[in-house]
């Protein structure tokens, strides 16, 4: 079987193997079964393009899905550096602001090597990354913007995360940056 999903992905896959044993079905069952699983996309999805691992988390976002993805990313082993890719995160209300510097400041903690932001909403994330960060921050306009300045600053060995509320449409920036081979 070719793993090609991420960490909680396996989690849940673990459980489901240790639901049909206990259930009696045989190892053989268990590895079909999930071999023939077919996932909803956008959701910690993990591919090496060119060497550079890209992680679809695009499927939406809020300051704790944000927060968890970041951790994820950082604790993920990297011969290069870590991008974070992000877009606004909707349905927030009067939490809004307060919800995207959060994100920007858990980025910051982290000591992701480079947090881009795209769309005027999520510029708020990376302006609370302090310019004397370690982390360097960066703010496009556009996808198209993201895409190229991406393309030409990454490398093999580098994570770049994709993730943002479904209104933000990071599978975007993703696809022009990573287009689908």
């Amino acid at each position: 079987m070719k793993y090609t999903g991420s960490i909680h992905t396996t989690f849940y896959a673990l459980l489901a193997a240790a639901a049909g044993w206990a259930a009696g079905l045989a190892k053989e069952q268990i590895a079909s079964g999930l071999n023939q699983a077919r996932l909803t996309g956008g959701r910690l999805h993990c591919t090496r393009i060119n060497g550079i691992l890209v992680v679809d988390d695009t499927y939406n976002a809020n300051p704790d899905s944000m927060q968890a993805a970041l951790h994820t990313v950082a604790g993920l082993s990297c011969t290069g550096r870590r991008f974070a890719v992000l877009g606004r995160m909707g349905e927030l209300g009067a939490f809004s602001k307060e919800g995207h510097v959060l994100v920007g400041r858990t980025a910051e903690e982290l000591r992701l090597d480079c947090v881009v932001s795209v769309g005027t909403d999520a510029a708020r994330i990376t302006d609370a990354i302090s310019p004397n960060a370690f982390t360097q921050s960066l703010h496009f306009g556009s996808a198209e913007e993201a895409a190229e300045w991406l393309r030409s600053h990454t490398a093999p060995g580098d994570i770049v995360l994709f993730k943002g509320s479904r209104l933000a449409r990071m599978e975007q920036v993703m696809n022009l940056t990573f287009p689908p081979q």
